[in-house]
């Protein structure tokens, strides 16, 4: 199929306006929007589409789906020095398995929960109508687990901050690499009906077990000096999260983060580069498969969480599209 063009309004009152293209398309509109567009204009999964009375043009399944959001939680201590201290926003950490969980036996444990637990949260997320088939998620997922158990990435980054949450010193963490699935998907053929999305956060027993050792991990670091010379209690969650030699039970732990977690807003992977059969949406030029000329270019393409933020990697992936582009593949 070729794209001949982009029709757009200001809002559902406006008038439509059309610009015509003689060469190609490129969407870089983000992880929940590129999907919303793509289904509007008849790329997608046929059974969605044509449930809403919209025209298929290429029979996509992945488009929208393997969608990955992390997690926030918040930590936070009182200090009287906070006004003094000029440079620790900003600070970053990103513990790996072993640091992150203390010892080889306990990484080995969770390594072992996660190999256990492949197949069964590739086939809930298959069920939740997150990814294409149980059979590319437990692929992809022993990808992501070999990357975590394995190579040594960041699990978990302990972002400092001078203020926050409330008024002294402060981490704000999130798992880095998830494992739950979710999906993007339009309600209505009408372009300004707000989008369905299912980020399905926590829907794996590893993302809730890397998000309360990141919160433990938080405890301990100002619980040490010499970050305990600079502050004078816990103000959040405190009382909440009672602290014992383990820094705090998983239950106590859970109660809090599952009643205060907020989305970072990284969200991914809704039109990602891989195999079709993977559910993948472009292929390795970000070329949509079976279309001619319409590419895409931003976070909807990457095929699954990175141990860092994104902007430095989305700004490498659009220099290396304008390369791929002028090069004519």
């Amino acid at each position: 199929m070729r794209a001949v063009g982009v029709e757009f309004a200001s809002d559902a009152n406006a008038p439509r306006l059309n610009v015509w293209v003689n060469r190609e398309v490129i969407v870089a509109a983000g992880a929940m929007q590129t999907p919303a567009l793509l289904q509007l204009s008849g790329i997608g999964e046929r059974s969605h589409l044509e449930s809403l009375g919209v025209n298929v043009v290429v029979d996509l399944p992945g488009v929208g789906k393997n969608l990955q959001e992390q997690t926030q939680s918040a930590i936070g201590w009182s200090s009287e020095f906070v006004e003094n201290i000029q440079s620790l926003s900003g600070l970053i950490a990103y513990p790996d398995m072993k640091a992150l969980f203390g010892n080889a036996d306990k990484a080995a444990q969770v390594a072992g929960s996660i190999w256990g637990g492949i197949k069964q949260w590739a086939a809930d997320a298959a069920a939740a109508g997150a990814l294409v088939s149980a059979s590319a998620g437990e692929a992809l997922f022993n990808v992501q687990a070999d990357l975590m158990i394995n190579k040594g990435v960041g699990l978990v980054e302990l972002f400092f901050n001078n203020g926050y949450p409330n008024g002294g010193l402060g981490v704000t963490l999130w798992n880095l690499l998830p494992f739950a699935r979710g999906s993007v998907r339009i309600a209505s053929a009408d372009p300004f009906t707000p989008l369905r999305v299912e980020t399905r956060a926590f829907s794996t027993e590893a993302d809730k077990t890397m998000q309360i050792q990141g919160a433990r991990m938080t405890r301990q670091i100002f619980k040490s000096a010499p970050l305990r010379n600079l502050v004078t209690e816990e103000n959040q969650p405190a009382a909440e999260v009672p602290d014992d030699d383990n820094g705090g039970s998983d239950e106590n732990w859970w109660n809090y983060i599952s009643k205060s977690w907020v989305n970072v807003n990284h969200p991914i992977a809704t039109c990602s580069m891989m195999l079709e059969s993977y559910g993948g949406v472009v292929d390795g030029n970000l070329r949509v498969y079976h279309t001619q000329n319409l590419r895409i270019v931003d976070a909807s393409v990457l095929p699954h969480q990175l141990s860092a933020h994104l902007s430095a990697t989305l700004y490498g992936l659009a220099e290396n599209a304008a390369d791929i582009i002028k090069s004519g593949r």
